[in-house]
């Protein structure tokens, strides 16, 4: 204080105490990196069995019960360079999106993402599984988790490890982890749950601060198969900070996605029209391949968007728009093309409406989806063909059942046993077939029969469910014997083809 008592005074905008702050390094989250797409691998350990760990890495999944979810690590502390999972030959990663038209990631700081608020205890499995399923949690690499149908072991370790084990900026290992997550929430039953934490978590991935302005157009950064997921989430639970969400606007962004991959679809087709003669034929070849990648992304989708309007109750709307879908895969460009991939959606998407109008009650428009499943059936007959139903013959005794004719079925559903011994799926439908006409001896051997140690695939929810309803109507003791069940697929081989190996306490009506 000025001794003198002088008052205030103007100081100088200069002064020596004043020292210039160098810029600091710090990368800001749309800061492009200097090539995103040059970054190498760095090498990975053999051993397999090593437990996963921010230095370790193993095989990815084998699966085919969870190809929808199953997630594509990208992270060098999380890929294995081989797999034999179906799904982890997809063109992409959830990580990676086609490299013409990928998105030149910022570095990020996924910091909030990290927060051990956003994972809440999953409820415990039955109690023949839970010794194991705490061992396998701690020291098994996720990937091997997921290829043996330890779903509820693997959630448990991607929540742990995305709070305990990885950098805030480490944005392809957090996106994969997110993925086995939710996905592995959903695997379980647990799909309210995985719509919280996603909404706790990524939210709306159409936020401005998950896009790149970097190119020419806006990019998200969000990898395609995870804002997949987190759309499908919304007809499930509550939107970001605990909105209630019109279910249909899964609709909506599932119609977004779509724009994007018929845009990519679009460009890549006119890039090789401009490159026509100029490009080298690896150059096409890849273009060619991501084109039909898009192309199935996009067929995806549209059955995508089947799924949730039957979840959000528009049985009517699900079954005129795959009867739409069907009518645009037979015309224009798919029609000229008529390849492996265009005629397998094809099946699949009749295949899903007869299903959903027999669900529905339309048996008329169910019988035309039958018809035309049967015209586009492939001729020929394979090893896999020979063993296996087609579709075509599962649809028929399926539309007997939905008239309320039961004898009928039984006597469909037993040619086909004849034919095809030892298939699960014809087994479980003649069992409750049976079930409707009063045969419940019959109904209980072929149930039981289906829980023979070493029947392979293992045995699926719908069938745990049916076991458990003929043990409520037969017994006094229905949970001890439901325990009992449980016992024994405790003790089968795990495998992920049918559901996981822990079943949740809901498929044997526990």
């Amino acid at each position: 204080m000025d001794p003198k008592g002088r008052g205030h005074g103007r100081m100088n905008s200069v002064e020596e105490r004043r020292v210039n702050r160098p810029r600091s390094s710090t990368r800001g989250p749309l800061d492009e990196q200097e090539d995103p797409l040059s970054a190498t691998t760095e090498s990975l350990p053999p051993n397999p069995s090593r437990a996963l760990s921010p230095d370790s890495a193993s095989q990815r999944p084998s699966s085919s019960a969870a190809q929808r979810y199953a997630p594509q690590f990208q992270s060098p502390n999380l890929l294995s360079p081989r797999s034999s999972h179906p799904a982890a030959r997809s063109p992409t990663r959830p990580g990676q999106s086609p490299r013409p038209f990928s998105p030149s990631r910022p570095e990020l700081d996924l910091s909030h993402l990290l927060s051990p608020s956003h994972y809440q205890p999953l409820p415990s499995p039955p109690q023949p599984f839970q010794s194991r399923s705490l061992a396998l949690a701690g020291r098994t690499p996720i990937p091997t988790l997921l290829q043996y149908g330890h779903f509820h072991s693997a959630a448990i370790a991607a929540a742990e490890h995305l709070t305990l084990h990885t950098a805030p900026r480490d944005v392809d290992r957090i996106f994969s982890l997110l993925y086995v997550r939710l996905a592995c929430l959903v695997l379980l039953g647990h799909g309210e749950e995985a719509a919280r934490e996603a909404a706790a978590t990524i939210g709306d991935w159409t936020q401005p601060m998950w896009l790149s302005y970097a190119g020419r157009r806006p990019v998200n950064l969000v990898p395609f198969g995870l804002r997949v997921l987190l759309t499908r989430l919304q007809a499930e639970g509550p939107g970001p900070a605990g909105q209630v969400v019109d279910p249909r606007r899964a609709v909506m962004g599932l119609y977004e996605l779509a724009r994007e991959a018929r845009g990519n679809v679009g460009r890549i087709s006119e890039a090789l029209k401009e490159g026509e003669g100029k490009l080298e034929k690896s150059e096409v070849e890849g273009l060619e391949g991501e084109r039909r990648m898009w192309k199935t992304r996009l067929r995806d989708l549209g059955v995508t968007v089947a799924g949730v309007l039957v979840d959000v109750g528009d049985l009517e709307g699900a079954g005129e728009h795959l009867r739409g879908l069907n009518r645009s895969s037979s015309a224009g460009e798919d029609a000229n093309e008529q390849d492996e991939g265009t005629m397998a959606f094809r099946r699949q998407s009749l295949v899903t409406e007869g299903l959903v109008w027999l669900r529905l009650g339309g048996l008329q428009a169910a019988r035309g989806a039958i018809e035309g499943l049967q015209e586009g059936e492939p001729s020929g007959s394979s090893m896999l063909e020979s063993t296996h139903p087609s579709t075509a013959e599962l649809l028929p005794p399926l539309l007997k059942a939905a008239e309320g004719n039961y004898p009928g079925a039984v006597d469909a559903w037993e040619s086909l046993h004849a034919k095809y011994p030892g298939n699960l799926t014809i087994e479980n439908n003649l069992a409750v077939c049976l079930l409707y006409t009063r045969q419940l001896g019959k109904t209980r051997d072929y149930l039981t029969s289906m829980l023979e140690k070493g029947r392979e695939p293992s045995p699926f929810p719908s069938f745990l469910f049916n076991l458990a309803t003929l043990l409520e109507l037969t017994t006094e003791k229905a949970r001890d014997r439901k325990m009992d069940v449980a016992t024994m697929l405790a003790e089968l081989e795990p495998d992920s083809e049918c559901g996981g190996w822990e079943r949740a306490a809901v498929e044997l009506k526990l």
